[in-house]
């Protein structure tokens, strides 16, 4: 059998965390969950807190490094919205995000975490609505605004049919935004 890897522990406890939540996230849990010895747990992390801040940093970098370059790479600021959009409703856990969220209202260094997230995903947002518009001040509106729709969304507990619909409205606004026409088109 093969031995199991530091994240294979780390996507046990994101879907432990994403629909028990953070006090179902214990040592005994995702031992219980993967049939393995709290020694094959220890072997990957020095304690339990090393374990949550791992899986912490994964979610962070999952926006950060993975979603962030992709989408600022897209030279068609419409297309890169666009594909974002895709991405958040296709490949984004929002039951996680809520999990993490919740569990920051009780946890400093939870909080800690999910702020500079929050910041970089403002900072993200906020470069790309300037590429957009030219204008840093209404960029940074902008990006508060869709930040704060992104977090609103994830505590909502929406279904994906419920999201699509908000996606869709989305990605028409920011189309008006652009071309004054819902559709995007010119005239």
């Amino acid at each position: 059998m093969t031995p199991l890897s530091a994240q294979d522990w780390i996507e046990v406890g994101r879907g432990i965390l994403a629909s028990e939540g953070d006090g179902a996230l214990t040592v005994d849990a995702l031992c219980a969950r993967l049939g393995k010895t709290k020694g094959s747990f220890y072997h990957h992390f020095a304690d339990r807190e090393a374990y949550a801040r791992a899986l912490l940093d994964q979610w962070s970098r999952s926006f950060t490094e993975e979603i962030f370059p992709a989408v600022e790479q897209e030279e068609d600021l419409i297309l890169a919205f666009e594909q974002l959009h895709v991405r958040l409703h296709h490949e984004y856990d929002m039951r996680l995000d809520r999990a993490i969220r919740v569990w920051s209202l009780r946890s400093p260094e939870v909080s800690h975490i999910v702020h500079g997230f929050d910041e970089a995903w403002i900072d993200f947002l906020t470069r790309c609505f300037l590429r957009l518009t030219g204008n840093a001040e209404l960029a940074q509106q902008l990006a508060m605004h869709q930040g704060a729709l992104f977090i609103g969304a994830s505590m909502m507990h929406l279904d994906r049919p419920a999201l699509a619909q908000l996606v869709d409205l989305n990605q028409v606004l920011i189309n008006l935004l652009l071309s004054g026409r819902p559709d995007g088109t010119e005239g």
